[in-house]
Order: structure tokens, then C-alpha cells, then sequence
């Protein structure tokens, strides 16, 4: 006997979470890189310095020699799809009913969670100096915003569900 494809309805309920988790993740990440140029800008360096230093650290420093704006744009890039990939695993733990009223708690340990593999363990084990960065007290805080800003995900998956139930995809 061939397996029975799955229903809409069962791939929307995957689906529809995170693809409203990768959408409350991106924006999420554009809110650390303004943080980031908001700082940046307080301390009298232009505002991609730290995507452009964040790009060095993690692409090696000849990224840097190819021009600051650059740089930082690809440093910029990365805040946000690592902001999108954290949202969709967000998005994929809010699928159980109790998560829905935790969604800040959760958000908060999602983006602490984010800090401590992108600036404790990812830099350890590839030789990168993180700290060379940014102040980590003020990526540590930037990613606080992040996973409290999770929290919006609710809002995000209303807007999405009338299209996509429309489509057939979703199922709530």
C-alpha cells in the first residue's frame, strides 16, 4: 500500500507557523541591525561598522578590504537571516497550544539562546573574536529586543492565516 499524501490542512499547520515565525524573525533582525547603527551612530562611527565587523568576524577580514558599505551590507544580510532561521524554530515551538500564552518567555529564551550560540559557542569553535565585534553587553541587549519582539509572533500568523486559508493551506 503507498502512503497517503498529507492534507493541506496538516502541512498548513507546519507551514503557517513558520513561515509567520521566519516573517517575525526578519523583522526582528532588521530591529538588532537598527539597534547596532543606532549605537554605532552614538559612539561617532558610521552606522555599518558593526554589520561590517560582524561580516569580517564570521567571512574573514579580506571581506573588509572590499569597501565598509559593503561589508556591512553583507554583515547586515546575516543579522537577518539569522534573525529568520531563529524566527522559523520559533515559530515551529509555538505550534503546541501552552506556548501560546508564553510566547515572551519563550521569545526571551529564543533570543538569549541566539546570543549565546552566535557570540559563546559558534566563535570558540571556529576561532572567530566575537568580541572584537561589539560591546557584547550591548549585543546581549540587542538580542534581549529580539526575543521579546518574538512575542509579536501571534500577530504576524493572524495576518497570514485569512490568505492562507483562503489557499487552503492553514487550517485555524
Amino acid at each position: 500500500m503507498l502512503p497517503q499524501p498529507l492534507k493541506a490542512s496538516k502541512v498548513g499547520d507546519v507551514v503557517c507557523p513558520v513561515l509567520a515565525g521566519v516573517e517575525t524573525g526578519v523583522w526582528g533582525g532588521v530591529l538588532v541591525i537598527a539597534w547596532y547603527a543606532t549605537v554605532s551612530w552614538l559612539y561617532g562611527e558610521p552606522a555599518w561598522t558593526v554589520p561590517a565587523r560582524l561580516a569580517a568576524a564570521v567571512y574573514g577580514p579580506g571581506l573588509a578590504q572590499g569597501g565598509g558599505l559593503m561589508a556591512g551590507a553583507a554583515g547586515a544580510a546575516l543579522e537577518v537571516s539569522g534573525g529568520g532561521i531563529v524566527g522559523a524554530l520559533f515559530g515551529l515551538s509555538m505550534r503546541a497550544q501552552w506556548c501560546a500564552r508564553r510566547a515572551p518567555l519563550l521569545g526571551l529564551f529564543f533570543g538569549l539562546g541566539w546570543y549565546y550560540v552566535g557570540y559563546g559557542i559558534l566563535p570558540r569553535e571556529f576561532g572567530r573574536a566575537a568580541a572584537s565585534v561589539f560591546s557584547l553587553r550591548s549585543a546581549l541587549l540587542a538580542h534581549v529586543a529580539f526575543g521579546l519582539f518574538l512575542a509579536a509572533y501571534p500577530r504576524f500568523l493572524r495576518s497570514l492565516r485569512p490568505g492562507a486559508m483562503r489557499a487552503g493551506m492553514c487550517s485555524r
